[in-house]
């Protein structure tokens, strides 16, 4: 069975395997238009989409409609 620590091990040793690339994809990311802003982008569309959501589904703005 897999124990919930286990994911500690999957997680962190691709890291430690990927140290002397990290510089690598660090710079494509940040040469990349996508890479860069895209990140940004997607941060605040979802939380946008979140505020939405909120406010969707609670009962909070149809009470102060009425």
């Amino acid at each position: 069975p897999i124990r919930a620590r286990d994911g500690l091990f999957y997680h962190v040793v691709p890291l430690l395997l990927l140290k002397k690339e990290m510089p690598t994809i660090y710079y494509f990311c940040l040469k990349s238009f996508l890479g860069f802003w895209g990140g940004y982008i997607s941060l605040v569309a979802m939380f946008i989409a979140l505020i939405f959501a909120v406010l969707y589904l609670t009962p909070w703005v149809g009470n102060m409609a009425k």
